[in-house]
């Protein structure tokens, strides 16, 4: 069907934004003993609602825009102890 190389270009788009850089990037920050933004943001929210908004934008620089996975921001909104906020 049509939508399906629509719905795979998708998951790719998100497994990239996800990587956050790379596993290399993410392991060297882990081996400092740091937490990336994502984990952060995991150990903030209340488990299960934090709803990523953005994820899938890029820069309006073409010449960049491949290698800016979410623009570079992560944000959302979710509840910090039962009570709405936007992160």
């Amino acid at each position: 069907m049509a939508f399906e190389s629509m719905i795979a270009e998708l998951g790719q788009r998100r497994a990239k934004a996800q990587a956050m850089g790379g596993a290399e990037k993410l392991a060297r920050r882990s081996a400092e003993g740091n937490l990336n933004a994502r984990e952060r943001l995991e150990r903030l929210v209340d488990p299960g609602s934090y709803v990523e908004s953005g994820l899938h934008a890029t820069s309006h620089r073409p010449e960049v825009a491949d290698r800016t996975p979410a623009d570079g921001k992560i944000a959302g909104i979710g509840l910090i102890g039962g009570r709405k906020a936007a992160i």
